[in-house]
């Protein structure tokens, strides 16, 4: 079948777009549509590929400031003239699923998640925008309005795979649709076991929802221990502030670094709600534990125990610890049951061999026959809408 890729946007190699580069795999002869397009920072498994990016594109400054265009989405996505096109597959976080189709288009979305800014995370990202009186009324206003339309954009999709159970749930609960799940993928090739070192590690973007600021006011607490902070973002300079001694902020570190903290690290520090959370996977590649908030997308790729549990922890079974609250005193607790009940017990050839489910050839053989199913279900039945 002729077929048309799309993907939010390709100036970067992040959890999604490696994702992506399965879908670019699986279909060789297919188009990419997307919003924004930097070939340096893009992957030759998806360069290779025809790609027509959106009118916004062509001015470098909103190409540096693509996050805060998304008024323009909308009608931007709905200029990509896919009506030639017999299967249509989206790979999206905001807009390209409501792209126009014909009635003999099968379109398929692999959500990585609706986008939180307009559903479940609308007062947050209110309280949290730093804007004042009348931008927040203005922005009120406008997130109302994209709200309808991110409605309207689900009932052009014929068929929903979620990245995880919480993003099932939440296109349940946003677009009251059904959605069937299919984990990211990690290369395991990238990733070995070495000796760990005594710290433990968080990484990722310093952004509010992540709530690295949990994990500095627990370390603070806990002088003796050391944490290493991978990452920066707009509250890397707050965060400083208000750090001890004990806790260290790496920068942003390459892939190769990244590896290095993975192997070297005690156990992952996870404290925030994701829609997936690629890290944690990851750092189980290395065979090393996590210890996260017992909720999100962390539930689908670690085999936690409760941290009131940790007496109970199996070393075949369990790769983790979860802890039930999102505070300092919560995260505190599970450090400490962690290091009299579980460390003793580590195996990470087993923690390895969880992660081996999450590789690559799986998750490509999985979205093959979902695809296959939907496509054959569609050109038999039609549009499931309408049954």
């Amino acid at each position: 079948m002729k077929t048309a890729l799309l993907h939010h946007w390709l100036n970067g190699m992040r959890g999604g777009e490696k994702v992506f580069e399965i879908f670019c795999d699986l279909f060789p002869d297919s188009d990419i549509f997307t919003l924004f397009y930097e070939k340096a920072r893009i992957s030759e498994r998806i360069n290779k590929h025809s790609i027509v990016a959106s009118g916004l594109n062509r001015f470098s400054l909103l190409r540096k400031n693509y996050t805060n265009m998304f008024m323009f989405f909308p009608f931007v996505t709905e200029q990509f003239d896919v009506t030639g096109y017999e299967l249509i597959i989206s790979s999206d976080t905001i807009s390209v699923k409501g792209v126009i189709t014909s009635p003999e288009s099968c379109h398929i979305c692999y959500c990585h998640t609706p986008p939180r800014y307009v559903w479940d995370r609308y007062f947050e990202y209110l309280d949290n925008a730093g804007l004042g009186r009348l931008k927040k009324q203005l922005a009120r206003i406008f997130l109302h309005t994209y709200r309808q339309w991110d409605a309207v954009a689900a009932n052009r999709v014929d068929y929903f795979i979620a990245n995880s159970n919480y993003v099932a749930k939440r296109i349940a609960k946003a677009y009251r649709r059904k959605a069937v799940v299919a984990n990211p993928p990690i290369n395991l090739h990238q990733f070995s076991i070495s000796e760990p070192e005594d710290f433990y590690l968080t990484l990722g973007q310093l952004v509010p929802y992540k709530r690295v600021d949990l994990l500095i006011d627990a370390f603070n607490e806990m002088p003796d221990k050391k944490l290493a902070i991978v990452g920066s973002g707009p509250l890397e300079k707050t965060l400083r502030k208000k750090a001890g001694r004990n806790i260290e902020f790496t920068g942003w570190a390459d892939e190769e670094q990244k590896v290095r903290y993975f192997q070297k690290c005690q156990a992952l520090l996870f404290p925030g709600i994701e829609d997936y959370g690629i890290t944690p996977l990851e750092v189980q590649a290395c065979g090393r534990p996590v210890i996260a908030f017992g909720r999100g997308g962390v539930l689908d790729t670690v085999r936690g125990i409760p941290s009131n549990e940790c007496a109970s922890f199996d070393p075949e079974k369990n790769t983790g610890v979860f802890f039930q609250s999102q505070t300092a005193d919560s995260i505190i607790h599970a450090i400490k049951v962690f290091e009299s009940h579980v460390v003793s017990q580590i195996d990470p050839l087993a923690i390895r061999k969880h992660a081996e489910k999450f590789d690559e050839k799986q998750f490509s053989s999985r979205i093959s026959t979902l695809i296959d199913e939907m496509t054959q279900d569609f050109n038999k039945n039609g549009p499931p809408v309408y049954r």
